[in-house]
């Protein structure tokens, strides 16, 4: 999508540059509050966002901007336009909206828009979420009910789901990955260090439950393209290729569509008490109810 990534937070922008055409260290990170007049073409590709009135105070948030790649580069031969960008956000506004807030914990309100060229905002999809609190469910999970709403332009619509978060011991985890992959417990160790994995699985349970729906996914808190057809979806911390496309096999180099995390999947599905319900969905009303 882009080869020069920009961030605004607090008092600063960063300009990242991994070609190094301007910086030879591959980016620079400016004080807008000291420097705001040196930087307004840069700022103001924000504005619409962060008004010239706000300019010279910090910023409560974060903002990144994507510039567009025009011509082909190391990075990517792939040239997107603002067309293609348009119809992506509509896909998403579309299609994953609606479960997109279900495992983040400190987003609660996604807003799809477009602004025109005249920097007026048009809002193309919204959701919100309203997180109820966590209840002891079983020697060691946690449950809780939360209720996502979205409002597009011709609709809207409201989906209660039941959240079960179940963790487990690193030990127990390290000491069934060691068996199932045939590594050592040090190597099992260094890779959920290095990858920064953790035995901890996240259910959603949507309230009005069939165990016909086969439209479950893999989630790394957010949606991965992954499709499990279970009816329920599932959020872990899974090692994932750089595009999010795929699970990344950690004994090999590259994309590849098969990964050692499936047996991670596996391996928990198997330990789960009957009650976590990943085994047997026909019962999974036990955690709706």
């Amino acid at each position: 999508m882009t080869d020069t990534p920009e961030i605004l937070s607090g008092s600063h922008l960063a300009i990242l540059d991994p070609h190094c055409h301007f910086r030879k260290d591959g980016g620079v990170r400016y004080n807008m509050v000291e420097n705001y007049e040196q930087l307004n073409d840069h700022l103001s590709a924000f504005e619409p966002l962060f008004p010239r009135s706000h300019w010279g105070k910090p910023y409560s948030g974060t903002l990144f901007r994507f510039p567009l790649r025009a011509t082909p580069s190391k990075i990517s031969n792939k040239v997107i336009s603002a067309v293609e960008i348009a119809e992506l956000l509509r896909n998403f506004a579309h299609e994953e909206l609606r479960v997109s807030l279900l495992f983040l914990r400190n987003i609660s309100s996604i807003d799809v828009c477009e602004i025109t060229d005249d920097d007026q905002k048009a809002i193309i999809s919204s959701a919100s979420i309203s997180r109820g609190s966590f209840e002891v469910y079983g020697p060691s999970y946690l449950t809780r009910e939360v209720t996502i709403q979205v409002i597009s332009a011709d609709a809207s619509d409201k989906e209660e789901w039941r959240i079960l978060h179940a963790p487990f011991l690193q030990t127990e985890a390290e000491e069934k990955l060691s068996e199932r992959l045939e590594w050592s417990n040090t190597r099992t160790q260094r890779t959920l260090s290095e990858e920064k994995l953790n035995p901890t699985v996240d259910l959603a349970v949507p309230k009005e439950f069939s165990s016909l729906t086969k439209d479950g996914r893999l989630f790394t808190f957010l949606p991965l393209p992954l499709k499990t057809e279970f009816p329920i979806q599932i959020n872990c911390i899974f090692s994932l290729t750089q595009s999010r496309q795929n699970l990344r096999n950690a004994g090999e180099v590259g994309i590849v569509r098969d990964s050692e995390d499936r047996y991670g999947i596996d391996t928990i599905a198997h330990t789960c008490p009957a009650n976590t319900e990943i085994q047997c969905t026909s019962r999974v009303e036990q955690i709706v109810v």
